[in-house]
C-alpha cells in the first residue's frame, strides 16, 4: 500500500511495499524518490508524468506496470515487475490533492508472458519452416481456425474458410 500527500510531499510505503523495493524500515521511503529511483529508466518518465500531471490535466484512476529494481538487488540483478494500482483525490482547483493506492508483484506474470511469447513465435517459424497447413479444432465450441497456408494448400484465400465443420461434410 502506498499514499502520497500531493500538497505536503510526503509518501507513506507500507512494509509490504518497503519489502518490494528492498527498502527496510529505517530507509528513508517517504518520498517519492525511494520508490522513482528503482524505476527502470525507460519507465520512469511516464510514471512520473503520471503521477505528477501538469496544471490542468485530468487526474484518472492509475493502472500502470513498470519495472523495478530492490534496492539490495544491485545493479547487476535483473529487473522486476510491479502492477501499481491507485485513486486520485483532486482539491477545490481540480489539481492532484493525494493519490492512494497498491502495488503487487507481477514478475512470475511477466516471465509467463514472455515465455509464451517465445514460444508462439518458434511455433510460428516452425510452421512456416515445414511449409505444412495447420489448422485446430475446438471441440468444445466445434470451431475450426484454419491457418493461411492450409487455405492456400487448397486453393482458397483464407477469407473463404468458415471456422464449422460442416462445412466440409456437405
Amino acid at each position: 500500500i502506498w499514499d502520497w500527500d500531493a500538497d505536503a510531499g510526503r509518501l507513506f510505503l507500507s512494509p509490504g511495499f518497503r519489502a518490494l523495493l528492498g527498502l527496510g524500515p529505517a530507509d528513508d521511503g517517504t518520498v517519492l524518490e525511494a520508490w522513482f529511483g528503482r524505476v527502470h529508466p525507460e519507465d520512469r518518465p511516464w510514471l512520473e508524468a503520471t503521477l505528477r500531471p501538469l496544471p490542468g490535466d485530468p487526474v484518472g484512476p492509475l493502472l500502470i506496470e513498470h519495472r523495478v529494481r530492490a534496492k539490495a538487488a544491485g545493479p547487476e540483478a535483473p529487473w522486476g515487475w510491479l502492477l501499481v494500482r491507485g485513486s486520485a483525490l483532486t482539491g477545490p482547483d481540480g489539481g492532484l490533492q493525494r493519490m492512494a493506492g497498491t502495488a503487487i508483484d507481477i514478475t512470475d506474470r511477466k516471465a509467463a508472458e514472455e515465455r509464451l511469447r517465445l514460444s508462439e513465435q518458434r511455433l510460428a517459424l516452425a510452421a512456416a519452416a515445414t511449409n505444412d497447413g495447420l489448422y485446430d479444432w475446438d471441440l468444445r465450441t466445434d470451431r475450426i481456425y484454419y491457418g493461411q497456408r492450409w487455405a492456400a494448400l487448397i486453393g482458397l484465400d483464407e477469407g473463404e474458410i468458415g471456422d464449422r465443420p460442416e462445412e466440409w461434410l456437405d
